[in-house]
């Protein structure tokens, strides 16, 4: 994807753009699949396919709608923005959940980048819809950036589970064993795909605690604590810091299709 002087620039880099959404496209087939048995990850994945696909699929009927007279040669100036070295971390791979994400992360910088290079280029051939496009398609890479962070915390904290290493948190809601080491750094008010809109979504509890006990699961989504909403690690907080240690806490509790159920869990 090197300099063609005889394309106008803009074509030039539609055309550059389609290219790398198509290999991201192909790079998240391929790390689906190490990511099996994961809570967030494998669900943050499949939906950045999703807008990968449509992005792709959007950028292709904008170039094909350009006139041979609509966009101004601008020369090749800036084509290095939309290379991929052989080298890049597209084809890299990952060799576990860890480094598959990390190279995802960085496929979703470069491309955020590229897109930036894009809408600068679109607004200086002023062709406005092709900034707005360039635009909208950055800012989605930003909010499935910080999903992907928000995936790698899941993982980790799996990992570390698995590997023998138990929660040592005494907050009020990880001394009744729900874990909420992975929700720390979720923000509430980014709705990039994969972060969860409701609920808190709960990892397989301590074993031996009261969590586990109350029947508390792998995989639940907890929509209330005694009544009240949560949509966020500080919402479980507070809920939970309002029961004093030894008291009875109703959790409503959202498992697969059915209706939610309600859970009792001694704080």
């Amino acid at each position: 994807m090197g300099g063609d002087a005889g394309k106008d620039g803009l074509r030039q880099g539609l055309d550059s753009m389609i290219a790398l959404e198509s290999q991201l496209e192909q790079r998240l087939t391929q790390l689906l699949a190490k990511t099996e048995g994961y809570l967030e990850a494998p669900r943050v994945i499949a939906r950045l396919q999703s807008l990968v696909t449509g992005q792709r699929e959007a950028l292709q009927a904008h170039l094909e709608g350009l006139s041979d007279t609509d966009v101004p040669h601008t020369g090749s100036t800036v084509s290095g923005a939309f290379e991929a070295p052989s080298e890049t971390q597209h084809g890299r791979q990952g060799q576990d959940a860890i480094a598959t994400l990390r190279v995802l992360a960085t496929a979703l910088t470069e491309n955020g980048f590229a897109y930036a290079v894009l809408h600068a280029l679109a607004h200086r051939s002023y062709h406005v819809a092709t900034a707005n496009l360039a635009d909208e398609h950055r800012r989605n890479y930003l909010g499935a950036a910080q999903a992907i962070h928000q995936a790698a915390g899941d993982v980790a904290v799996q990992e570390l589970q698995e590997a023998g290493h138990t929660c040592r948190c005494e907050c009020p809601s990880c001394s009744p064993g729900i874990c909420l080491c992975w929700h720390v750094h979720v923000d509430p008010e980014v709705t990039g795909p994969g972060v969860p809109t409701e609920g808190i979504v709960v990892r397989a509890p301590r074993a031996e605690s009261n969590a586990e006990r109350a029947g508390l699961r792998h995989g639940d989504v907890i929509l209330a604590v005694s009544g009240r909403e949560v949509r966020s690690y500080q919402d479980m907080l507070d809920r939970m810091r309002d029961h004093q240690p030894g008291d009875d806490v109703s959790l409503r509790v959202r498992r697969g299709p059915g209706d939610p159920q309600e859970l009792i869990v001694k704080r």
